[in-house]
């Protein structure tokens, strides 16, 4: 819908805190049916209205672009090193991460870039972002990568809940509570009670038994689906 109406004719002028975003879909919609000029178009309408050219959600805009150009060096220069961009939401950071480990794939970098994508996919899945997961998911699959996408059923870890399940797969990559809070939208004391309850649930003592229990799982799966 957003292709076909040319993103809707308000949306330039929509006062919705997620116009950028949906400029950034419009963008993604456009180089994906191959028409990178009514890319570009948009891209140039999302700076005069959406908050200008420098924001993150900008950056990452002619990111897309220039990725789809195979541009490598311009995707780094929008996305590395810019300061505050190492505490945006969870969200914000995947979305760099992900066009970021792209790049480096063109440049030949397939092991850095195979490691960060695989790390982007799974955090995505955690956090339930679909549109993140998915095109990570696509990458990978072009870098000889079969990422699979289970069912929730799958996902869930045997007597956790679901959100049970995103904090422990979270936690098993290495973030704080705080991050976690953060990421899911909860109070950190919230996170706190469920690590409290993974921990005991999967009968390990830290978040590396946690990582652990996960990886058992997924190879038991895996062999599974071999068998």
């Amino acid at each position: 819908m957003l292709v076909d109406g040319g993103g809707g004719v308000g949306l330039g002028w929509s006062v919705h805190p997620d116009r950028a975003r949906w400029f950034e879909l419009l963008v993604q919609a456009h180089v994906g049916a191959g028409a990178r000029s009514r890319a570009a178009a948009s891209a140039d309408r999302a700076d005069a209205v959406a908050g200008g050219s420098s924001t993150v959600s900008a950056r990452r805009r002619r990111a897309v672009i220039a990725l789809d150009e195979r541009d490598r060096d311009r995707v780094l220069e929008l996305l590395v090193g810019w300061p505050g961009d190492d505490a945006l939401p969870a969200l914000d950071q995947l979305m760099g991460r992900r066009l970021v480990a792209s790049a480096r794939a063109l440049g030949g970098d397939l092991d850095t870039a195979g490691l960060e994508l695989v790390d982007v996919e799974r955090t995505a899945r955690a956090l339930g972002a679909e549109n993140e997961w998915g095109l990570a998911a696509k990458e990978l699959r072009t870098l000889g990568h079969r990422p699979r996408r289970a069912t929730a059923s799958e996902r869930r870890l045997p007597g956790l809940t679901p959100r049970q399940t995103q904090v422990a797969e979270l936690a098993a990559l290495g973030r704080s509570n705080r991050e976690i809070a953060e990421a899911l939208s909860v109070s950190e004391k919230t996170v706190e009670g469920h690590v409290s309850s993974i921990l005991q649930r999967l009968h390990v003592r830290s978040r590396v038994g946690i990582g652990a229990a996960l990886r058992s799982l997924d190879e038991r799966r895996q062999a599974a689906l071999t068998a």
